[in-house]
């Protein structure tokens, strides 16, 4: 099985918010009024800062996991 780093560009950011949601619950964060949580930063600088880099983990083409890097 291999593993594959993919860059997830912006068409692919409902499924990066919809992942991070989920991780962010099952590490005991709680929704808001609003259903979600709240993580205190926005995905809106990795899709817009060259210097920020959102990063899907694939195998056999399924997601599996997620990187949000911030090069300084």
């Amino acid at each position: 099985m291999k593993l594959k780093l993919v860059n997830m560009g912006s068409e692919r950011r409902i499924i990066l918010e919809r992942l991070l949601q989920l991780m962010l619950y099952e590490g005991g964060m709680e929704p808001g009024a609003n259903g979600l949580i709240d993580w205190g930063e926005s995905l809106d600088s990795y899709f817009v800062e060259s210097m920020n880099i959102p990063l899907f983990f694939t195998t056999e083409d399924k997601f599996v996991g997620f990187a949000l890097i911030k090069l300084t």
